[in-house]
C-alpha cells in the first residue's frame, strides 16, 4: 500500500530565442506597470500635500505610507532590472530556472526516497523534454 506525498518540482527552461524574447518582454511589461504605479504614488503624495482639509499629522501619516509603497516599488524595480539583465545575457541552449512548484508522488515501502522526493521538469518551447527524478530543488525560486 502506497502513500501520496507532496514534493518540490523544479521547472527549468531551455533557453531559445523565442523564450528569451518572451521573458524579456514579460519583464519589460512588469517594469512599465511598476513605473506607472510609481507615477500614481508620486501624484498621490503631491495630492496629499495640497489637501488643506487634512490635518498635519494625518497628512504626514498618509505621506509616510505612500513613501513606504514607493520604497517597496523601488526595491521591486531594482530586482526586475537585475532579472531583465540576466534574461538578456542568457545563452541559447542553457537552462533557466523558472522556479519550484509542488507535485504529488506515490511512495511505497522499499522506494528510494532520495530519487522520488524531488524532481526537475525541463521545458523547451513550451514542451516538456525531460523529467529528471531525484534532483534536489532549492527553496529559493526565481520566476
Amino acid at each position: 500500500m502506497g502513500v501520496t506525498i507532496k514534493r518540490a518540482v523544479r521547472i527549468k527552461m531551455i533557453v531559445t530565442e523565442d523564450f528569451k524574447r518572451r521573458r524579456c518582454a514579460e519583464l519589460e511589461q512588469a517594469l512599465a506597470k511598476l513605473d506607472e504605479t510609481s507615477k500614481r504614488v508620486e501624484f498621490e503624495i503631491e495630492s496629499v500635500k495640497r489637501r488643506s482639509e487634512l490635518g498635519q499629522s494625518e497628512a504626514e501619516r498618509l505621506t509616510e505610507r505612500l513613501r513606504q509603497v514607493q520604497r517597496r516599488n523601488e526595491r521591486a524595480r531594482a530586482a526586475l532590472v537585475r532579472e531583465l539583465e540576466l534574461a538578456r545575457s542568457l545563452e541559447i541552449g542553457s537552462e533557466y530556472d523558472r522556479g519550484v512548484v509542488e507535485g504529488l508522488v506515490e511512495v511505497n515501502v522499499g522506494d528510494d526516497f532520495a530519487k522520488i522526493a524531488s524532481c526537475e521538469i525541463v521545458v523547451k518551447d513550451d514542451r516538456i523534454v525531460e523529467i529528471r527524478e531525484g534532483q534536489c530543488p532549492e527553496s529559493d525560486a526565481r520566476s
